[in-house]
């Protein structure tokens, strides 16, 4: 079993390209299993727009073009290099925007790459939204959102 990041590294980068690559490795009789963060943004994503900031960094300033669900906190589990995603929506539903996009993502990664499975990280993101000060609402708010996105 390999779980392997398909980051958007560019030419020159020993990174999953494409379907080519997991085929090899899967001729080779291994199973391919691709990372996906479902609680944290990443400029090196295949879905990341260098748009929504003025820098073109998941660091820059936010711009008109930046999606709601993509909050101004920084995770504190990245060291403060990534933002957090609002998987939630005000009454703790799943955010539908957040949720098509990762739906989008999965297609890509299992139908177009071809991998055997995903490794989802970032699950606990839920807790630094309860951690955050100011923040009123209990933990299960948003444990329960995650596992609803997660479902």
């Amino acid at each position: 079993l390999l779980i392997l990041e398909p980051l958007n590294y560019g030419p020159g980068y020993d990174a999953v390209q494409g379907a080519a690559d997991i085929d090899t490795l899967q001729a080779g009789g291994k199973q391919v299993f691709l990372y996906m963060s479902i609680g944290e943004t990443s400029d090196l994503r295949r879905w990341w727009d260098p748009a929504w900031t003025d820098d073109g960094t998941d660091l820059g300033a936010r711009t008109a073009a930046m999606p709601d669900w993509i909050s101004d906190t920084f995770s504190e589990a990245s060291l403060g290099q990534a933002r957090l995603v609002e998987f939630f929506e005000a009454d703790g539903s799943v955010n539908q925007d957040w949720l098509t996009a990762l739906k989008d993502e999965i297609d890509f990664l299992i139908t177009d790459l071809g991998a055997d499975g995903l490794f989802l990280d970032n699950v606990a993101s839920y807790f630094e939204w309860f951690a955050l000060p100011n923040d009123d609402r209990p933990a299960s708010f948003f444990a329960s959102a995650m596992s609803d996105l997660v479902k």
